[in-house]
């Protein structure tokens, strides 16, 4: 279908110049009808020049027409009011994708050569993992696949603060609670509970009394000292280092629990610490009044207003690097780890958008042969009952119970439909709990939030990845059927005979949008495009199915074809979802 576009923007655009227009081949648009009756394809050609040549849209839509040469695979062409020229593909044509549809069906080239970094998760230690961050890692996930789907070289990093204040106030407060006898004996979500109770008591305390804060401040410094090697027979053996690397490793245990769950693994570690030292070097050697960055007030600052952007500090009045400061250190890390890096892209919240729009010029400014070569891809929240919610107000819905309940209600969902076994009712339902999350947050556009209701957010039915997983539960259900019965899938000789029904020619038409509907979710930055896609796709194969029998058929030929066309919707199916970073289960 994507040839059958070039070759129909090709010939509009030689018929528009035949008469005397001047326009380019990128001028002329071809995109899917969105109903069936106007045909296949449609141009807005005739309404965006008609002014530009003195006509109607009408009247110069059927000018166009007039004089198009005869496009191979199109049946016949329309003029519509107000003056779209829309295309009909010829079924056989349809019929052919069949052939094309396997497990590499959907893959583009255009990253071909190139090497991209992709940051996400960026969850700090010595706090529990909320909701927010789980919509940080599944969205990331995501955007990796797409990239490595259109063939580029995907490294992915995890960049995570493991100093700074978040990390000095947990160590302080489970200073003053103290930890339990029998801790280690805990589940890890219960110690990261706890971990986290610490933090939100020391966050308060810190608002309302100076002899915390003070003391807070002094931990902070402690820590930062550590990883400097000041003073290091000290500081190793000191209370507050002790503790602070206990909680650290707890963080990281509770971090690779949430991981699996997900799916989700990081080819880098970047953890704050190990780059806070070189970020203060880089800072310094370029302060001064015609420097990058200007002294001001004790602190090292960016003057971004300068750039029509806002200014940022990079070094605090205590000398220690601000998360600014850090990420310049991590951009030349990154850049040192990965010399023939084509682009670096960090995923955070939409909040930091001015914020990365600073760091990055900050970075290019430094470094002129890194221009381009850093991006930023903002997320919309994930909100509880339309509300944002904070960690150190402590009303932060924890990842792993999001997680838990979305298994919860898949199971309980799943149960009420159908008897399984004790161990196929834990995978399936992780499996369908898992999907229903990921897709309520890639289903809607990157940049906008998300609303998560926490008592029915896990559908069966509808717009869902439950359904599309069941639809390919379904398809594979029929295969293995077929398979036990020597029927093979296949296509015959002659397509003529086969496969024209409405309910067969609408699921080859769908079938043959895939590819271009992954290439424009990789260009747009858009999951929900797959989302929608797969949806349809879905629905389209539940009609085909409830109206035409596949089995026991005694037309061997129409039987070996619809079998192709249940294999081919199955391959498609599984490498949507694939794509949304959503495993299919086989029965369902």
């Amino acid at each position: 279908m994507e040839k059958v576009d070039k070759a129909i923007q090709k010939s509009i655009y030689e018929s528009v110049a035949s008469l005397g227009v001047d326009v380019t081949l990128d001028d002329i648009e071809v995109k899917n009808t969105t109903d069936p009756r106007f045909g296949d394809k449609t141009s807005t050609i005739a309404l965006k020049l008609s002014k530009k040549v003195g006509k109607s849209p009408m009247d110069f839509a059927k000018d166009i027409v007039s004089s198009l040469k005869v496009v191979p695979s199109v049946s016949d062409i329309q003029v519509v009011k107000p003056g779209f020229i829309n295309f009909h593909i010829a079924d056989e044509d349809y019929k052919k994708v069949l052939e094309k549809i396997n497990s590499d069906y959907g893959k583009g080239s255009l990253g071909q050569g190139r090497k991209v970094m992709i940051e996400y998760g960026d969850i700090n230690t010595h706090k529990a993992m909320h909701v927010g961050h789980v919509k940080n890692l599944i969205s990331g996930n995501c955007i990796e696949n797409l990239y490595k789907n259109m063939g580029f070289d995907v490294i992915t990093a995890n960049y995570y603060g493991d100093v700074g204040m978040q990390v000095a106030k947990c160590t302080w407060g489970s200073m003053q609670k103290g930890i339990p006898d029998d801790f280690i004996t805990w589940d890890i979500n219960l110690r990261a509970e706890y971990m986290d109770d610490c933090y939100v008591y020391a966050a308060q305390k810190y608002k309302e009394d100076k002899r915390a804060q003070k003391e807070i401040r002094q931990i902070n410094k402690e820590i930062y000292a550590y990883y400097k090697n000041e003073n290091t027979d000290k500081t190793e053996n000191s209370e507050v280092v002790r503790m602070y690397l206990f909680w650290r490793k707890v963080s990281k245990e509770h971090q690779k629990e949430i991981f699996q769950y997900l799916d989700v693994a990081h080819d880098e570690d970047y953890p704050e610490s190990s780059v806070a030292e070189d970020a203060v070097a880089i800072i310094k050697s370029n302060t001064g009044p015609e420097a990058i960055f200007q002294e001001d007030d004790g602190a090292v600052i960016f003057r971004g207003e300068d750039y029509g952007l806002r200014t940022w500090v990079f070094i605090n009045s205590e000398g220690n690097p601000t998360y600014s400061g850090k990420d310049m250190g991590l951009a030349e890390r990154k850049m040192e780890d990965y010399p023939d890096l084509d682009l670096s892209i960090m995923m955070t919240s939409v909040e930091q958008i001015d914020y990365f729009k600073a760091v990055i010029k900050a970075i290019e400014l430094l470094h002129p042969e890194y221009i381009g070569k850093f991006k930023h891809i903002p997320f919309g929240w994930l909100l509880i009952e339309n509300k944002k919610t904070s960690s150190r107000k402590g009303n932060a819905l924890k990842g792993r119970d999001l997680i838990q309940l979305a298994i919860e209600q898949a199971q309980t969902k799943i149960s009420a439909r159908k008897k399984y076994k004790p161990d196929e009712i834990d995978a399936i339902s992780s499996a369908v709990g898992i999907a229903a999350l990921k897709f309520l947050i890639l289903s809607r556009e990157f940049h906008k939030d998300v609303n998560f209701d926490p008592e029915n957010f896990v559908v069966l039915e509808g717009f869902s990845g439950p359904y599309i997983m069941y639809g390919y539960a379904r398809a594979n259900s029929i295969l293995e059927k077929a398979a036990k019965n020597g029927v093979n899938a296949k296509l015959p000789d002659s397509l003529d005979e086969v496969l024209n029904s409405s309910e067969e020619i609408d699921l080859l038409k769908k079938l043959s949008e895939f590819p271009g509907v992954a290439e424009k979710a990789y260009e747009l930055t858009s999951p929900h495009l797959v989302c929608n896609y797969l949806f349809e796709l879905a629905k389209l194969f539940s009609n085909f199915y409830d109206k035409h029998s596949v089995l026991g058929l005694e037309d061997s030929n129409v039987a070996a074809a619809r079998l192709k066309l249940v294999e081919a919707v199955s391959v498609v199916l599984k490498s949507g979802l694939a794509l949304l970073g959503i495993r299919v289960v086989e029965q369902m």
